[in-house]
Parts: structure tokens; sequence; C-alpha cells
């Protein structure tokens, strides 16, 4: 979740369903920087193409608005199998010289949808919202004014994104907090409803606008629960660290609730975000909690530990608002303290390579270096402009970015103690020299990765580039088993990119259940544990029946983004178990005399052996003291004042 970027001019949206319309129009709406709301025009023209997207120059479109078109035609590939037959132009007629921001997303992906369904938006009916590529509808600002404007030209039907309803405004009366939908029927005689993703909206936008109940449309959709899938004994280590996760995201959920209650902060906008995140988060961990129960573990501790970061963020702010001052000076202090955290288990990473433990070995290294690069990232960000989309956002933004950047840099290092502490449990240790044979075993991945990225747009993939990035860095600390892992799943997340792209649901249904059938045969002939393999396949299975469900609730978008999810998953389960399938059948091959493998039974024989010794010198000297005391104690009496004095001073020092 990101705090809103505040836009020069934000906009609204329409929708429809079936066969091609080749011209529809939507009136939509803006505020100024001024914070004066204003109306526009969204036209959208189909003609016979290849999928090409363009936009009017007249007013100049910022390209935050471009990219805004793109995701919402990736959204309408969603809804028809015909989008690559078309190419698309988007025109926004307004008195306004420049058109910028992401505002008008959830109108472009519903007029869009509408079109190639064969439907023209009824004129009544608009919207404003971002849109992301799975469909849901994000938060803008300006709600208030835009629903006022919408109601003086003529809208009926106003929809706004989920959690937007509650609002703090300046009225007549002074400040008030109210819920928008209530107000703007009572005041404006206009329906304005809350929706969460484009198929909630294209629902009430063909609705009987006045059937609609504004109360119930906003209730929120059936999650997904899953049943029950086997659980593999070789998680054990999985489980309790997932259960871990999800006790220690419940005490910073109530940590960041009480700081949130004592906070001096009084910003509206900041507060609101600031609920709005603790709301996502405890969501997501009442979800955790029914993966856990169904050995769902990877997505139980993902979920976890995404609630970690954003009950954290809240804390920190709610506790200390100076974070989000320019130049924070108690920003520059933790990100110092997390550097030298960094370096610290760095080297206690470059040790011996515990053979039993070595994909949490190799998992630790991975995300140590996913913190280790944002943290260089935000330290090298300090003094420079920050954009989004060419453009520069305010410092505000800036310092709650960097404060949810550096929350997931801490908390990559907390995860890569965490699996580094377990490695110490290692009985079978090979010498760290032996990772020299993998030096050159990453490159291909790595020029691979590479050559995707540059093909591919950037949108989207920047899991892969963190991944590719990472991988390089591990290359030149010389761990090259993190970064095989590294560059592998980096190229994954490119491939399931590149194979998803322009397929149906039905495409992604049957790819996603042939690629899960392949892993759970190589899973099952696979002669090592593989974990990591077995967490990520039952993560894609996590998807593939909930993409099934959503399908069967009518939420095609929400189905098809989780089949793609999914199908990245199997990807990652692939090229996690090819590469740990290399590096155990080397390690079975390594010699004898560079493999350390002592019982712990041993160790602890040794370390008893030597404690008995010293035990033993100890006693011997007391036995020396004692008859040394009773000799004298014969020769000369003395008082009890003298008698206690020795006797106090051995003790404390066996003590000490």
């Amino acid at each position: 979740m990101k705090f809103p970027i505040i836009v020069f001019f934000v906009l609204v949206f329409s929708l429809s369903v079936f066969a091609v319309t080749e011209k529809d129009t939507m009136q939509i709406y803006a505020v100024t920087p001024s914070g004066e709301a204003v109306s526009a025009t969204l036209t959208l023209e189909l003609r016979p193409g290849s999928g090409k997207i363009w936009s009017d120059t007249d007013p100049l479109v910022g390209t935050s608005t471009q990219s805004a078109e793109k995701t919402a035609i990736r959204v309408a590939k969603n809804y028809s199998s015909e989008t690559e037959s078309y190419d698309y132009f988007f025109d926004i007629d307004s008195d306004a010289s420049l058109v910028e921001g992401p505002s008008a997303g959830a109108a472009m992906a519903l007029i869009a949808v509408s079109q190639l369904q064969g439907k023209n938006l009824p004129q009544e009916v608009s919207m404003t919202g971002t849109i992301s590529e799975d469909g849901r509808v994000g938060a803008v600002g300006g709600v208030f004014e835009k629903s006022r404007e919408a109601s003086s030209t003529g809208i009926k039907l106003f929809m706004i994104p989920e959690g937007e309803g509650r609002q703090t405004v300046r009225l007549e009366d002074g400040v008030q907090t109210i819920y928008l939908p209530d107000y703007a029927l009572d005041n404006w005689n206009i329906k304005v409803v809350e929706v969460s993703d484009i198929d909630q909206a294209l629902k009430l936008a063909f609705s009987d606008i006045e059937e609609i109940d504004i109360n119930a449309v906003s209730a929120p959709v059936k999650e997904f629960t899953p049943a029950a899938i086997q659980y593999h004994a070789s998680l054990e280590l999985m489980k309790g660290l997932s259960l871990k996760y999800i006790d220690d995201a419940n005490i910073s959920l109530i940590q960041a609730r009480i700081a949130l209650s004592n906070s001096l902060i009084d910003d509206s906008s900041t507060l609101e975000f600031l609920l709005a995140t603790i709301n996502s988060a405890d969501r997501s961990l009442f979800q955790a909690r029914e993966l856990y129960e169904n050995n769902y573990l990877y997505s139980a501790a993902n979920l976890s530990f995404l609630g970690i970061v954003y009950t954290s963020l809240v804390k920190d702010i709610s506790d200390n608002p100076s974070l989000l001052s320019a130049d924070s000076t108690l920003f520059d202090i933790k990100l110092n303290e997390l550097k030298q955290d960094i370096t610290v288990l760095k080297n206690s990473l470059n040790q011996d390579i515990p053979l039993d433990y070595l994909e949490w070995h190799i998992s630790s290294q991975q995300r140590l270096s996913w913190s280790e690069l944002k943290v260089k990232e935000l330290s090298e960000t300090r003094t420079i402009e920050i954009q989004v989309n060419g453009q520069p956002i305010t410092s505000e933004e800036i310092a709650f970015q960097k404060m949810e950047d550096y929350e997931f840099a801490l908390a990559w290092y907390k995860v890569a103690e965490d699996f580094y502490h377990e490695t110490q449990k290692s009985k079978k240790k090979a010498n760290i020299s032996t990772v020299k044979n993998f030096q050159n075993a990453p490159r291909q991945f790595i020029v691979e990765a590479e050559n995707g990225m540059s093909i591919l747009e950037s949108e989207g993939l920047e899991d892969a580039q963190r991944r590719l990035n990472a991988s390089i860095l591990e290359s030149n600390n010389g761990w090259f088993l993190s970064s095989m892992l590294d560059s592998s799943t980096s190229l994954a997340l490119i491939n399931a990119e590149s194979i998803t792209r322009n397929k149906s649901r039905e495409e992604l249904s049957s790819l996603l259940e042939e690629k899960v059938s392949a892993m759970e045969k190589k899973l099952s002939q696979n002669k090592y544990n593989n974990e990591w393999g077995h967490l990520y396949l039952d993560h894609a299975k996590y998807f593939l029946n909930s993409a099934a469900f959503y399908h069967e609730s009518g939420f095609e978008s929400k189905s098809s983004e989780n089949l793609k999810n999914g199908v990245t998953l199997a990807l990652f389960a692939e090229s996690t178990f090819n590469a740990m399938k290399q590096i155990n059948e080397y390690y079975d091959s390594v010699p004898a005399s560079q493999i350390s493998s002592q019982p712990l039974t041993s160790s602890a024989q040794s370390s008893s052996d030597l404690q008995l010794l010293v035990i033993l010198v100890l006693v011997a000297i007391a036995l020396l003291v004692v008859a040394s005391a009773k000799l004298f104690l014969t020769a000369k009496k003395p008082s009890n004042k003298e008698a206690e004095t020795p006797a106090k001073k051995s003790r404390f020092a066996f003590e000490k």
C-alpha cells in the first residue's frame, strides 16, 4: 500500500458488457491543484489493429495517465479474447493544458471493457479511481469535490474506491467527518457507492440505478477459503516459522493500534492512510491464520510478513511523526543501525555451508541481500528528487515511500536472521571454498534475465529486477549458490510474465494445471527434500483453487490474476527444484575431506570432557584451599568476621 499521490488532474469512468462498440464517451471529473472540481469528457475509439494504444495530445497527456491507459487495456484482456484485434484511441476533452495523474484508470478500464463487450455506458454513470492489473480500484484524492461536481452535471451513479466513503471535509458548520454515500444522496440527490474492483463496477453500471442500495453494495466480496492440503513432514521448520510470524504480526498489530491511538498526528489524510493500512493488515492476518491451519505455510508466512511490514510502518510513524519530515535525523539513525546489523549478519553467513540446512542458508543470504540493496537505495536517494512516472512527488509522499522501503528492508533482515539461527543446528558442513565451483552457474540466468527485462516492459517486473540485482550482488560477495537461486527465480518471473500475456482465463487455467501436475511428479520422485519447491508449489495450488472460486463467483478479473500468480509460483517451484537438484548432486560428490560431519553428540561430548577437566581442576584447587584453611585454623582461631571473608570472596569469584 502506498500513500495516495496528489495529482494535477483527477478523472472518472463508466462501463458495459458484450460485442464491440467502436466509440463511446463518458463524463469524468477532476480536481485542480487549487482544489476546484472540473468536468471532462473521456472518449475511447476502437479501430481494427494489433493492440496499440494512442493518446490525443491536445491537451497534453502526462506519462502517468498514459500508463493508466495501458493498464486499463491489460485489465480489459481478462474480459475479451479480441483485445489484440483493435487499436485504442483515448481522448480527454478538457480546458486544461495538461492532463496528468492515474486516477482516470478505473474509468478507462470500465469503458474499454464495455466497448469490447458491445455495450455503451449509460451517460448517467461515472467513476473515479486508479486501476491495477488485477482490476482493483485504488484510492484517489478529491472524492468529495468530484462527487459534488458529478451531481451538478447530471450524473446519477458515481462510483468511488472502496474505503473512501468516509470523508473529513470542511463544510459551512466547520470541519466534519461524513459518510459520503449518505451525504451525497441527502444533499445532492446522487448515488455514490464504493467499489473494490472492475467486476463490481461493471455490475453496478448496468443496473437499475433506482434499485441500488447505497449501503448494501459496499459489502466486501467473500474471500476464498481453501480446503486443507497434505502436510509435508519436510516442512516442519517452515511450520514453526509460519506460526512465529503470525504471532509476531498479531503483536505488531496491537502495538500499531495503541501507537496510533496515542499519536499526536492530526493531519486527516495521514490518519486515514494509517487507519486503512491497519485495516488491510488485519484482514491479511485473518486470512493468514486460515491458511496456516490448512497447511498453506508459505502463503500464511507471506501474508504475515506483509502484516509485520505495514503494522510496523504505522507504529513507527505514529510514535515518531518526525519520520515524515524532510531529512529526518531519526530516519538516518534507524537506517545506519540496520546497516550495521546487516554487516554483522553478512560476516556470520560467510562461514562453512550447512548441508543439512542448505536451502535455509541460501534463503538467509537472499533475504539479507534484498535488505542490503534496499538500504543502499535508500542511502543513495536521500538527497535526490524522486519521481513517479516522470512527475515529481511531494516531500510527504517521498517520506512515506522511504519508510515503507525501510520497513521492508528491516523485515527481510529479521527473516534472514531467523533462517540463519536455524542453520546453526547443522550437523554436517562443507568447506566454504566449495561454492567456487558454482561461480559460473548464475551467469547464464543473469544474461537471460537481463535480455528478458530489456524486451518486456519493466512495469510489473519490480520483483524480477530486485532478484536480478541481488544475484549480481551475491556473485560479487562470493555467494554463488544464492546468486544462482535469485537469478533463476528472476528469470522465472520474466518467463511467467511472457507466457501469461494475452491468454484467456481458460488458457491460463489449463497452463497452471499442467505446471502443477508436472511439478508434483518431479517432487514425488526427488530424493532430496527441496522444501522451497514444495512451499512454492503449495502456493501455486492455492492460486489455482482460488481462481476457480472467483470464476464461479463471477469475478473474472480476480480469477485471471490469481491464475497468473499461480503460474509464476509454479515456475518458482520449477526453477528452485532444478537449481537445488544441481547443488545437492554436487555436494553428494564432494570428497569427505571437505565435509565436517560430526554429530552434535560428539561435539557436546568434547565440550563436556573439557568442562569436566576444568571442574576437576577447580575442585582440586578448592580442596587444597580447604586443607590449607584447616591447617591455619588449628594454629590460630580467628574471629567469626575473619572466618567469613575468604568464603565470601571465593564464592563471588566462582560465580563470575
